[in-house]
């Protein structure tokens, strides 16, 4: 019998392997291609669902030669046959394991382009979850941007506490990761709007850069782009709390957010 699949109950598998490994393996061995092996067992033997990995995305241009573009996993919530188009009654996902390259902007670019890629996918009947796992102290750091560190000239990157003697001591300060601006970090039901600017701006620069690798070969604009979504929407529907870090040695932390377009 089938279960219905409950994002909640994928992050506990996630997390709870997570947190497994971190006692018993070295910490090496975790990485994005490692995390796939929970989450497909989760979903075949709990959902009895067949899950695909690596499927040919059914939306964007292929290139002419390399690597084809993929989406992590897919699977039918009806168990019809999955073939290469964008079909009905399924759903997709994509993982990423955290590390301290997400603070650069090419990690960025990497995030914002799975954000997009599953909205391309998104459908009444289709649903779409963007999974962030890894360490904690990553997650608040390069994602929420809620670190304690040093600050310099009184403008701290991340959150800092103020010492006593400091001005404004006792306040706590916090300066936005761009992840922020697409992802929400409480479980209130709440969407966030991730809107196409129309003046040039950071978050412009994202989409242009997005359409640049996928409706272009060099210079030259393919025969049959894809439309760019100008609105997407993520909605947090699972984080691993953070209280969790004074009873784990290595604490890890799984979120989860259901992504669509408008």
């Amino acid at each position: 019998m089938n279960s219905e699949f409950i994002p909640d109950q994928l992050g506990e598998a996630i997390f709870s392997w997570l947190n497994y490994m971190s006692y018993t393996a070295d910490s090496n061995v975790l990485a994005e291609s490692s995390v796939r092996y929970p989450l497909a067992e989760y979903i075949e033997r709990k959902l009895h669902k067949k899950v695909l990995l690596e499927f040919k995305h059914p939306e964007v241009p292929q290139p002419d030669k390399g690597h084809p573009r993929m989406i992590d996993f897919v699977f039918s919530k009806n168990d019809e046959t999955i073939n290469e188009t964008i079909g009905d009654n399924r759903i997709y996902m994509e993982l990423k394991y955290l590390n301290s390259r997400y603070q650069n902007s090419n990690e960025q670019q990497r995030v914002f382009n799975d954000i997009v890629r599953l909205a391309l996918v998104s459908t009444p009947t289709n649903e779409c979850y963007f999974i962030l796992c890894g360490p904690t102290d990553d997650f608040e750091t390069y994602i929420k941007g809620e670190a304690s560190i040093q600050i310099n000239n009184n403008k701290p990157t991340y959150q800092v506490s103020l010492g006593k003697g400091c001005k404004n001591s006792g306040r706590r300060k916090k300066k936005p990761t761009v992840y922020s601006k697409w992802f929400g970090f409480k479980n209130d039901g709440k969407w966030k709007i991730i809107k196409k600017p129309k003046t040039q701006t950071n978050l412009k620069k994202y989409f242009n850069d997005f359409d640049r690798e996928y409706n272009y070969n060099g210079a030259q604009k393919i025969s049959s782009p894809i439309t760019i979504p100008n609105t997407i929407s993520t909605k947090l529907v699972y984080l691993m709390p953070d209280k969790t870090r004074s009873i784990i040695k290595k604490s890890m932390t799984v979120a989860i957010w259901q992504v669509c377009k408008q």
